[in-house]
């Protein structure tokens, strides 16, 4: 799996978390799609581009490295320090890219938010 779906830990995803987050996806009872079917960590959530990542804590050089589709969500799964889980050289990076960063907890909102929405 991690090599056919591209995931291996050099990309940062962790299988387990990332079936955890989808999982809660569907509870919500939204649909997603993969972008690619052999990428595993992009998905698209009602027009809504979506990257899963792992990182201990996602700043600038990662961000660059992932070089995100503007408008695109990054999710970081790793989510045991949430609070610093994403730096701040992270967001101001992200602001330039015209992508959104975002912690479990907001991704979670986010979701709530699609459900709700008509």
């Amino acid at each position: 799996l991690y090599s056919d779906y591209k995931c291996p830990i050099i990309r940062k995803v962790r299988l387990e978390s990332l079936n955890f987050v989808l999982g809660r996806i569907k509870a919500k009872g939204l649909r997603y799609e993969f972008v690619q079917e052999d990428n595993l960590r992009e998905v698209l959530i009602k027009n809504h581009k979506v990257v899963f990542v792992y990182e201990y804590c996602l700043g600038k050089a990662a961000l660059m490295a992932l070089m995100p589709d503007e408008n695109s969500i990054i999710v970081n799964l790793h989510n045991w320090n949430e609070v610093s889980c994403i730096a701040q050289d992270g967001y101001e990076q992200a602001a330039l890219m015209n992508v959104t960063l975002m912690k479990m907890t907001e991704f979670y909102a986010f979701i709530d938010g699609l459900k709700n929405a008509k």
